[in-house]
């Protein structure tokens, strides 16, 4: 399901990125549905021009959330900008636990709730819809991103507008919502309480990725690779590191420098005794 990317067949033409309408869509969404319990699926966004237009990264990020399950893994890309890394901020919306699947709705906008918030969408090749919200939301804005230079740094946030009553979903586009900012905004001068490692990004990828970690006093930490037997592919980070927020880029090859098969990998943070968690990631040539 990711040869080429599988949402060029059904939302947009990887030529032009053109957008191919809504049956081409329901399409695209109702395959990843069915299939999703007997596959491990993956759904590829790679659309011309992508980083700067925003409202078809809400609306790929959206169309994700309508069918998100354990067994689907989601990606962008920027198709004009080759295989270089990047980094699209929507990508770290959390919403909780979706509270069953999405619905359609009579007006043709799709709807999905979660434990957080609630996601809505308009897949329709033109015209606005209007939607009476039941209570007061934030709605999720994505700011910046682009591409991630060779030390790992990167641009762009999300940002939050109050929205409540009847609010426009423009044709082609989408609204995500979450119910309160606790566990979304993190201002600067905010105090870390929790070490954490974030899911790498892009996942799947296919030249190299991003894995960020969080330290809240200072530790030595190791940042090690396995592969799906458990044997170390490599150690990307280790030595001791002041708290902070460390962006750290592995580039796909084992301790030798040697590029490593296609398939499925773990990477583990150790923080001495104090914190030591696990992600997996998919690795595709």
């Amino acid at each position: 399901m990711t040869d080429g990317g599988m949402w060029e067949d059904f939302a947009y033409s990887p030529e032009n990125g053109f957008y191919r309408g809504k049956r081409k869509w329901r399409a695209g969404i109702d395959y990843m549905q069915r299939n999703r319990e007997k596959a491990y699926l993956v759904l590829v966004v790679k659309k011309p021009g992508l980083i700067n237009d925003i409202q078809a990264r809400i609306f790929s990020v959206t169309s994700y959330l309508l069918i998100s399950h354990p067994h689907v893994v989601f990606s962008m890309a920027d198709y004009a900008r080759g295989g270089n890394l990047q980094y699209y901020p929507e990508l770290k919306i959390s919403l909780g636990e979706p509270r069953g699947d999405f619905a359609a709705r009579a007006d043709s906008i799709f709807v999905r709730e979660f434990e957080h918030g609630l996601v809505l969408i308009n897949p329709a090749s033109s015209g606005t819809q209007t939607v009476s919200l039941p209570k007061e939301y934030y709605k999720i804005i994505p700011t910046g991103g682009g591409l991630v230079d060779t030390l790992g740094h990167y641009e762009g946030k999300l940002t939050y507008q109050k929205v409540s009553g009847n609010v426009d979903i423009p044709a082609v586009s989408a609204l995500i919502l979450k119910d309160s900012l606790e566990t979304s905004v993190h201002s600067e001068n905010q105090t870390i309480h929790n070490f954490s490692l974030t899911q790498n990004y892009p996942n799947p990828f296919n030249a190299s990725t991003l894995i960020e970690y969080t330290l809240t006093q200072a530790s030595f930490v190791r940042l090690t690779i396995y592969n799906e037997l458990g044997e170390i592919v490599c150690t990307v980070q280790q030595g001791r590191q002041l708290a902070g927020t460390y962006p750290v880029l592995w580039d796909g090859k084992n301790a030798k420098g040697h590029p490593v098969p296609s398939g499925l990998y773990f990477y583990q943070l150790q923080a001495e005794n104090r914190f030591s968690k696990i992600h997996k990631m998919i690795y595709l040539k």
